[in-house]
């Protein structure tokens, strides 16, 4: 089994007064082994290990550790992945939040994790841009696990391979939950294909997908945050390219309107 963990920036509950406040920065992170023994005794069995995604909310305490975390969005079976999440808190470790040189307890951290099993990756779209693709014009008739009209062919003929790609940057997820929940679109899904250039930026980016003006807003707001795509086995992605990211706006929307109730019960 493999899992992929991201974290939002933190941000300090505790107003900076006099003196700066820092953000919590990972240390550690569990180990391969800590996980298959969690998602291993959250199933009893490993001929049923769970595979998807969950989006957990945690405070960092002086020490570094989490606490108070709680899982506030998890597809595709809830309880799973959660339930697993929950017990992996325990093996994370922050540098804590520094007030004047001193670490304080304060701050909340939003922890996307997701569970692979062998031969299958879930794809996440809890977060806009999720999943990204970059797109290749296929030259012959290999076998490929994702294929799509080639975006910039205008008569769509060409029929390009999409491969996953992450980013060392992309929105955060608190700061761009209102804006989800401003454009009211539940439904549906919309798709960037952009073309990613030298500089390192997202340029000529054309939106496909049933897309209200308001929810046309938000993709353009949140492309420009989107840097250092990387590809799924590693290493930087070479420009200039093609790249696809989807905004699953009913997963999208589940999210943020659970990060802004979570935002509204904190202390």
């Amino acid at each position: 089994m493999a899992i992929v963990l991201t974290a939002t920036a933190a941000s300090a509950q505790t107003p900076p007064a006099e003196g700066a406040v820092t953000r919590p920065e990972w240390v550690r992170k569990p180990s391969a082994q800590d996980i298959a023994d969690v998602v291993g005794r959250t199933v009893n069995s490993y001929d049923r290990i769970p595979v998807g995604w969950a989006v957990m909310s945690c405070q960092v305490t002086a020490a570094g550790k989490l606490d108070a975390c709680r899982v506030i969005v998890e597809a595709p079976d809830p309880g799973k992945i959660g339930k697993a999440a929950l017990q992996l808190s325990s093996f994370f470790l922050l540098k804590p939040a520094m007030k004047d040189g001193q670490p304080i307890d304060g701050g909340d951290i939003v922890v996307p994790i997701v569970v692979a099993a062998p031969g299958f990756m879930p794809r996440p779209t809890y977060a806009p841009g999720r999943p990204s693709f970059i797109l290749t014009p296929l030259t012959s008739q290999k076998p490929v696990s994702i294929r799509m009209p080639c975006p910039f062919d205008p008569d769509k003929a060409a029929v390009c391979e999409a491969r996953d790609i992450s980013w060392t940057d992309e929105p955060n997820l608190h700061e761009t939950a209102p804006l989800i929940l401003a454009a009211q679109q539940e439904t549906g899904s919309s798709t960037a294909f952009c073309e990613f250039t030298a500089a390192g930026l997202l340029e000529k980016c054309r939106i496909e997908g049933k897309t209200s003006p308001a929810a046309v807003k938000v993709i353009n707001q949140t492309l420009a945050q989107f840097k250092g795509p990387t590809l799924a086995g590693g290493g930087p992605l070479a420009a200039p390219a093609v790249v696809a990211l989807v905004y699953d706006w009913k997963a999208m929307t589940k999210t943020a309107r659970a990060l802004v109730a979570n935002d509204k019960r904190a202390p």
